[in-house]
């Protein structure tokens, strides 16, 4: 049995959710907004949350470099050069998840742009549903049935076994903004969300159940955490992309990690999970380029993404009209997984609340 007084780096909050103390209930309040899969990790290290979830090293937030020029077409196809060199050097095949959204295309676009299409169907292999063609169907027509092996969504379990290397649009959302603006639009609130930073934040939580008190205690402690960071949130957007890109960073990363049948050690993780956009630039560009997430309509969310995916297909309806829609989670419906992953990488199936409480936290008012 898996030792419950280990330290986790993932972990299903949902047994921890509490009223019991003002702390974990101001804390517990969030997650009326949040999957209870998506612990919440402090990448800064300022804040403390009431229960201890240790931050895994590599995702500790790096300091934003002002004078970062990279452009995002640059970092794409840099990031699709280190990936095809990994592959080069362990002489396995790439398993690209690929749910059919922005994220996943722009993954295939940017190996497509580096490597000859001929070359490329002999190293990667495209994982896939139904839902994926769907979502895309001219990139299944006319690029992916002809030139790629597919295999299907059902084996992902099986694919983590050193076999080949596991790709992932994964983070490609931290990086752009917030998965809620999709939300904000369809309630009317959409146009709020640019102006300077306010208390629209606190009246669409509230409006999301969260009472009053727990939102206004999340809202000062982002603001004066990011600031103490060197973080300026100069628009209601910058607080939810914030909130997205420094908290729940790690757990989207060890979301795919956690449907492995296979004990996935450290090394495996470092040399055969990757993650597109997690890397030193793509973050760097994240914090410097806060007027290249989205323009002031709905449709253009993403749009760097959008447009070098057009400058491969010639596509102006997906650039112009295409939306974010939740796709990644299709790739793994109806599969459980365990409570999470410990510093030892050892899956979890006990929690020991009174080990991991932490009486000094941030939300102790």
């Amino acid at each position: 049995m898996q030792d419950s007084k280990k330290i986790p780096y993932q972990l299903n909050v949902e047994s921890l959710l509490s009223r019991d103390t003002a702390d974990l209930k101001h804390w517990s309040e969030i997650y009326k907004i949040l999957v209870p899969n998506k612990n919440l990790i402090d990448r800064t290290g300022t804040l403390k949350m009431p229960y201890n979830i240790k931050l895994y090293s590599p995702f500790s937030m790096p300091k934003i470099d002002i004078g970062f020029k990279k452009n995002f077409k640059e970092i794409c196809l840099d990031r699709a050069r280190e990936i095809l060199k990994k592959q080069e050097e362990i002489k396995k095949p790439i398993y690209l998840f690929y749910s059919g959204g922005i994220d996943s295309t722009l993954v295939l676009v940017s190996l497509l742009m580096v490597e000859d299409i001929t070359v490329l169907r002999e190293k990667v292999f495209i994982v896939m549903t139904q839902e994926s063609i769907a979502e895309y169907f001219l990139m299944y027509h006319k690029v992916i049935r002809p030139n790629f092996k597919i295999l299907s969504a059902d084996r992902i379990t099986e694919l983590f076994d050193s076999s080949g290397i596991i790709l992932t649009g994964s983070q490609g959302d931290k990086i752009f903004g917030t998965d809620r603006i999709s939300e904000i639009y369809r309630i009317g609130m959409f146009d709020q969300a640019f102006d300077p930073l306010n208390d629209f934040i606190i009246k669409y939580w509230v409006s999301k159940g969260i009472e009053e008190r727990s939102a206004e205690v999340w809202f000062e402690l982002i603001k004066n955490q990011s600031s103490d960071f060197g973080i300026s949130l100069e628009t209601n957007f910058d607080l939810l992309w914030w909130f997205n890109f420094n908290f729940e960073w790690q757990s989207e990363y060890f979301l795919f990690s956690l449907r492995s049948n296979n004990k996935l050690t450290e090394e495996y993780h470092k040399n055969f999970i990757f993650a597109f956009f997690d890397s030193a630039d793509f973050q760097q560009w994240s914090m410097v380029n806060r007027s290249q997430r989205i323009k002031k309509t709905w449709n253009s969310y993403k749009f760097p993404a959008k447009d070098i995916i057009f400058e491969y297909t010639g596509d102006t309806d997906y650039r112009d009209y295409k939306i974010k829609i939740v796709s990644a989670g299709r790739l793994f419906q109806n599969k459980t997984i365990p409570l999470g992953i410990d510093t030892d990488f050892n899956l979890i199936t006990d929690i020991d609340k009174t080990f991991l409480y932490q009486h000094d936290n941030s939300f102790v008012q």
